[in-house]
């Protein structure tokens, strides 16, 4: 008994070829599906890492203006600092300059006139006039018993027609 198989695997290669055709096309389809859920996946972490790149812009942007913030603070910190400094020390040479004058003031007596009085670093010169050279040495003895003064020099004595005489006087502090 001869039985004739070829109609049979005609149709098993037709069968065959139609599902290879359907499985490429599932493979096919499949992999177009894969391509375009790894892009929207890829999209939204780009998405997401740019949103955290432009937070990060922003919180850098506020540290730089809280550093620039923090520089104007310290400038004016170092400058009220030195306002400070040059306060201390306008009241410390207030309180030298006072206490000059009141060491002036209680050697001065009836017979020394003081003209004028000017204070550079360390000195005080002190121009006036004396109705007699004794007059003028106990001037300057009591200037030197104030204990304030260190040592202090006639640099200049002339007689003036009245009698009196003009002094200049040169004191170390």
């Amino acid at each position: 008994m001869n039985i004739n198989l070829l109609p049979w695997g005609q149709i098993c290669v037709e069968r065959q070829k139609y599902f290879t055709k359907q499985y490429l096309c599932l493979v096919v389809l499949l992999t177009v599906f894969a391509m375009f859920a790894w892009r929207v996946i890829l999209e939204q972490k780009i998405g997401s890492v740019r949103g955290l790149n432009t937070k990060l812009e922003q919180e850098l942007n506020m540290k730089k203006t809280m550093v620039q913030e923090a520089m104007i603070i310290k400038e004016k910190a170092q400058y009220l600092k030195n306002l400070n400094q040059k306060i201390l020390a306008t009241k410390t040479l207030q309180a030298q300059s006072l206490q000059i004058l009141t060491a002036i003031s209680h050697a001065t007596f009836n017979d020394a006139y003081l003209i004028e009085i000017t204070k550079s670093a360390g000195e005080v010169t002190i121009n006036g006039k004396a109705n007699s050279i004794t007059s003028l040495v106990k001037f300057l003895q009591k200037i030197l018993a104030t204990n304030f003064f260190v040592t202090a020099a006639v640099q200049e004595i002339k007689s003036n027609i009245t009698g009196a005489y003009d002094f200049k006087i040169n004191i170390n502090i």
